[in-house]
């Protein structure tokens, strides 16, 4: 899944958010063929400029919410004041983009999940990604197809996300 986002900040700390971006790992999906059965694996969320400075975070399709919820964003707050004039700014940027508008589900499942995890038992924590003084204006997200690859690392097929 490609994540549509506009970035705005002084440059060392979009620098930050862009490297805290890419420090992210979600589990990945996928069924062997071989076996039938379902694995996740571990990857890392991937950053590249694209049209007109905007970003793609390239994730898997599974961890939408977690995204959005790691970066403080929710319906109401998707990085820009919900005017009528950002709203055609925004639906101009997602066509010229080719991207969808997030669907109201998925924002109810980013209500859900919480923006910093601290683990039990464990002095490690999860934080957000969200830095101060950097503008993360959301514009859409467009879905990866799903196919049969080879993996010659595992020596096996599997049916995944293609991301």
């Amino acid at each position: 899944m490609h994540v549509q986002v506009m970035v705005r900040g002084i440059c060392p700390l979009v620098e930050m958010w862009k490297n805290a971006i890419q420090n992210q790992y979600f589990a990945w999906k996928r069924t062997n063929l071989r076996t039938g059965k379902e694995q996740n694996f571990l990857v890392q969320a991937g950053l590249r400029p694209s049209v007109m400075g905007t970003y793609e975070i390239i994730i898997p399709a599974n961890a939408l919410p977690t995204l959005l919820s790691m970066m403080k964003l929710d319906e109401k707050n998707i990085g820009a004041t919900p005017t009528f004039m950002n709203k055609m700014r925004m639906r101009w940027l997602r066509r010229l983009c080719g991207v969808k508008k997030i669907p109201k589900k998925v924002w109810k499942e980013v209500a859900k999940i919480p923006h910093s995890i601290i683990l039990t038992n464990s002095e490690r924590g999860l934080s957000h990604v969200a830095v101060q003084g950097v503008a993360v204006h959301l514009i859409g997200y467009k879905k990866d197809k799903y196919g049969e690859m080879d993996d010659p690392a595992e020596k096996d097929n599997f049916q995944q996300e293609l991301i």
